[in-house]
C-alpha cells in the first residue's frame, strides 16, 4: 500500500463543520488517486435518463461507489453489464452532498481484455524497435498491377467488396484468391500459409491481406507475431485492410499500406480506367507535339539547302567531265605501253637478224613467243581493268541521268522561253509549257496554279 503524509492535521479539540471536512478530504485524495486501476464486478447497475450509469464495484470484501459519466457510458453500453467482472481505469472522488467516496470511471474492459491489451502494447513496442515498422523499407505499390492476390476468408463479405471494386475499376486486373480462416486458433497459421503462396505466385505484382469489421477478439489473429513477420517478409509489396476505419492491428503497422476498409485497399491496388485514360491522351499529346517539332526542323533545313548547288543536270556534267579525263588517261596510258612493248618487238626481230645460226634463231624465237603471252596477258588485264572502271563511271553517270530519273515517274516541266519551272508563280494560268517525260513530252496549258497546302 501506498503511504502518503497529509499536510494537515485537526487540532485537539478542533470543530469542523461536515462541508469543512469533507472538503479536506477531498482535497486529500482527489490529487493522489487521478489514475488509478481498480480490478472488481458490477453490481446494482443503473442508468439515470441523463445517461449517465452508477453502480457499485465489489470484490469479495468490499465495494466501491462508480459513476460513468454519458459519454464514456454510451462507449461501455455493450460491456458494461451487472455481475461483469472488469478492469476499471479513473479516479477517486468526494460527493460531497452525500459524504460518498466514489469511483469516476473514464475507462473500462473485460477483465481479460487488459492484459492482452498490454501484451499487445509490448510487442508493439518490441517489433517498432526492430524497424518492422518504420517508413524507410516500406515499398511503393506497383502503378499498373496486372494480377492482385487476395488473402482473406472465401466466404466473406470483404472478399465481395474487393472484387467489386477491382472489377469496376480495372476489369482487365487478373485476382487470385488465397483463402484463409480470419479469426479462430487456427487462423494465424492458415493466413500465413495463404500469404507465403500469394506471394510466391507467378506474376502477382500486389497483395491484400484483411478481413470485414468484427468485435476486437475476432481481429486478434493480425496482430500474431509469426504473421506480423510473415508479411514483413513477403516479396510483393502488401495492402492490409482489416475491419472497418477505426480498428488497428499489428499488420497495418507492418504493411507497405494501410487501408481502412477491404473496398478502400482495392482502390488503393489499382488505378481508375479513367485516369489511365487521361494519362494515355496527355502522353500521345506529348509525342505529338515532339513530332511536329521535328518536322518543323526538317522542314526549315530542306528549305535552306541550295537548289542551284544541288540541280542534278550541273552534277551530270561534272561527272561527264570527269570520265572524259579518265577515258583520256586511260587511252594515253595504253597507247603509250603498246608503243613500249612495239619498241621492245622490234628490237628483238632486229636481234634475231644480227645473229643467223638456227640454234640462236629457235632461242630467240622462243623469247619472241615468250613476250609476247606476256604482252597479251598484260593487255588483256590492262584492257578487262579499264573496260570494268568504265563500266563503273558509266553506271555512277546512269544513275545521275535525267533521263534515269524521269523513267521512275517524274517529269521536267519547261516554259515556252525554255526555263525549268521550279514553282508555281513562274507561269500564270493560260501559259504554255513542255512535259518531258521519260519517253517523249507534253505540250500542255497551265490552267490554275497555286501554292500546296
Amino acid at each position: 500500500m501506498r503511504s502518503t503524509e497529509f499536510p494537515w492535521k485537526p487540532e485537539p479539540g478542533e470543530i469542523l463543520s461536515v462541508s469543512a471536512l469533507l472538503d479536506f478530504v477531498k482535497n486529500l485524495l482527489e490529487p493522489v488517486f487521478l489514475d488509478v486501476w481498480v480490478e472488481g464486478e458490477v453490481l446494482d447497475l443503473r442508468v439515470a435518463p441523463s445517461g449517465h450509469a452508477y453502480f457499485s464495484i465489489m470484490d469479495a470484501r468490499c465495494r466501491l461507489k462508480a459513476v460513468c459519466f454519458r459519454p464514456v457510458a454510451r462507449l461501455l453500453e455493450d460491456a458494461l453489464v451487472e455481475g461483469a467482472s472488469m478492469l476499471f481505469r479513473g479516479r477517486v472522488s468526494v460527493y460531497e452532498q452525500r459524504g460518498d467516496l466514489q469511483f469516476i470511471v473514464e475507462h473500462a474492459e473485460g477483465k481479460g481484455a487488459g492484459i492482452l491489451r498490454l501484451k499487445l502494447e509490448a510487442l508493439k513496442k518490441k517489433l517498432a524497435a526492430e524497424g518492422l515498422f518504420s517508413s524507410e523499407r516500406k515499398r511503393a505499390l506497383p502503378p499498373m498491377p496486372r494480377r492482385v492476390a487476395v488473402v482473406t476468408s472465401p466466404t466473406g463479405a470483404a472478399l465481395a467488396d474487393i472484387l467489386q471494386v477491382l472489377g469496376r475499376r480495372a476489369p482487365w486486373v487478373e485476382v487470385l484468391i488465397s483463402p484463409s480462416l480470419v479469426q479462430g486458433e487456427g487462423a494465424p497459421a492458415e493466413l500465413i500459409r495463404a500469404l507465403r503462396l500469394a506471394g510466391r505466385a507467378e506474376g502477382v505484382d500486389t497483395v491484400i491481406i484483411g478481413r470485414g469489421g468484427g468485435a476486437s477478439d475476432d481481429l486478434t489473429a493480425f496482430n500474431d507475431e509469426e504473421l506480423v513477420r510473415a508479411v514483413a517478409a513477403c516479396p510483393r509489396p502488401v495492402i492490409s485492410a482489416v475491419g472497418h476505419e477505426i480498428d488497428f492491428t499489428l499488420t497495418d503497422y507492418v504493411a507497405d499500406r494501410r487501408a481502412p476498409t477491404p473496398s478502400a485497399a482495392a482502390e488503393l491496388a489499382v488505378a481508375e480506367t479513367g485516369q489511365l485514360v487521361r494519362e494515355l491522351k496527355r502522353t500521345e499529346e506529348t509525342l505529338h507535339s515532339i513530332c511536329e517539332r521535328i518536322l518543323l526542323k526538317l522542314e526549315a533545313k530542306l528549305t535552306s539547302l541550295d537548289v542551284v548547288k544541288f540541280d542534278p543536270l550541273r552534277r551530270i556534267g561534272e561527272r561527264r567531265v570527269h570520265v572524259d579525263r579518265l577515258m583520256e588517261s586511260g587511252s594515253a596510258g595504253l597507247e603509250r605501253m603498246l608503243h613500249r612493248k612495239a619498241t621492245d618487238f622490234q628490237d628483238a626481230r632486229n636481234a634475231l637478224q644480227r645473229f643467223d645460226p638456227t640454234t640462236l634463231l629457235s632461242g630467240f624465237s622462243a623469247k619472241l613467243d615468250r613476250a609476247d603471252a606476256s604482252l597479251s596477258a598484260s593487255i588483256d588485264r590492262l584492257t578487262g581493268k579499264k573496260e570494268r572502271e568504265r563500266e563503273r563511271v558509266s553506271a555512277a553517270l546512269q544513275g545521275l541521268n535525267p533521263l534515269a530519273i524521269l523513267a521512275r515517274g517524274y517529269s521536267l516541266v519547261r516554259d515556252e522561253g525554255g526555263a525549268l519551272v521550279r514553282r508555281h508563280d513562274q507561269v500564270a494560268p493560260g501559259q504554255g509549257v513542255r512535259v518531258s517525260l521519260a519517253v517523249g513530252h507534253l505540250e500542255c496549258q497551265v490552267r490554275e496554279s497555286g501554292k500546296d497546302g
